[in-house]
This record gives structure tokens, C-alpha cells and sequence, in this order.
């Protein structure tokens, strides 16, 4: 299915179902987020795109637990805050799905160079 930048920026209310999780920024927040999404899709009639879900979620909530970690790879805690948490909120229609994954880092993201 293409989507496009239109359809992509729909207001919130074309998407009629949603199912928000929040969870703490650790290793294991990324299975859980997986775990979750494969459980709504099908409930939802998206069958065909559970694993395309899945996947999505999987690689967003792994990157926002990397970005959430200290400059030494360890979970950040602040005193004020407690631990650092990832939202993510699934959205539908019953045709397409949305993926929307966002963490508590308020810097801008920093491209990576690839390994060979």
C-alpha cells in the first residue's frame, strides 16, 4: 500500500481506533512494543499487515531506545523524571494503520554514519 504525504498528515480524528502504550526506555521495551502490536492488528481486522506493523514498531521503538540512553548505552534516570519512557500509539481506520513511536529526548536526531 503507498501512502501519501496527504493521507500520511490526516487529522487525528480520520483515525477512528487507537491503542496507546507507554513503556519504560530499557532493552526489553522493543519485544513488548512487538508483542503489543501483533496483538492489536488482528483485533482491529489488519490481518494482512500484522508482520508490516510489527516490523515498524519494532525498528522506531528500538531506535528510541537507543536515542534514550546515556552517552554511556545505559538507561537514562533523572531525579525529576524518574526513568526515560517511549510512547507509542497505534492508530486505524479498520484499512491502514499508524505507526507513531516518540521518546523524551528533546534534541534533534543525529543521522549515523553505516558500517561497511
Amino acid at each position: 500500500m503507498v501512502v501519501t504525504c496527504e493521507q500520511a498528515a490526516a487529522p487525528m480524528t480520520a483515525w477512528t481506533v487507537q491503542s496507546v502504550l507507554v513503556i519504560a526506555a530499557l532493552p526489553t521495551a522493543t519485544p513488548c512494543a512487538r508483542l503489543h502490536a501483533r496483538t492489536i492488528a488482528p483485533e482491529w481486522g489488519l490481518h494482512d499487515l500484522v508482520d508490516t506493523i510489527e516490523l515498524i514498531v519494532s525498528e522506531l521503538v528500538t531506535n528510541a531506545v537507543k536515542d534514550s540512553m546515556d552517552h554511556d548505552e545505559r538507561p537514562r534516570f533523572a531525579n525529576e523524571h524518574g526513568l526515560a519512557c517511549i510512547h507509542l500509539r497505534l492508530s486505524t481506520d479498520r484499512h491502514a494503520a499508524l505507526v507513531e513511536v516518540w521518546d523524551e529526548n528533546l534534541g534533534l536526531p543525529e543521522p549515523a554514519r553505516a558500517d561497511g
